[in-house]
């Protein structure tokens, strides 16, 4: 596993997002994300302030050279990065504009 220095972050587009059932949190959902060269998976906490069917084919900022995590039987590829609201919960970070498939942050 590489070091927080390491990491990339990128931009993606979610492919497909739906509720994850089988987690402990009922906010989390299952998210495939299109990096431009490949589709990461990546469980995410977007249910306080997003509906799955909303956040398909959004742009988002993800973490991808974290290494892989199960839960409870999902692997999450990429950690989708968000900020917290005024109550603590997760709203997606996203460019303002359009930008190219796994351009990274710099």
């Amino acid at each position: 596993m590489s070091s927080p220095l390491d990491t990339t972050v990128r931009v993606g587009e979610i492919r497909a997002a739906e509720r994850f059932e089988a987690a402990r949190k009922p906010e989390l959902f299952k998210l495939e994300i299109d990096l431009g060269d490949e589709v990461v998976t990546s469980a995410a906490q977007l249910g306080y302030n997003h509906d799955p069917e909303a956040v398909v084919g959004r742009q988002v900022l993800c973490a991808t050279d974290l290494g892989t995590v199960n839960i409870a039987g999902f692997e999450s590829e990429a950690l989708t990065l968000g900020v917290p609201d005024d109550e603590g919960n997760p709203v997606l970070v996203a460019p303002d504009a359009d930008v190219p498939l796994g351009g990274e942050l710099y």
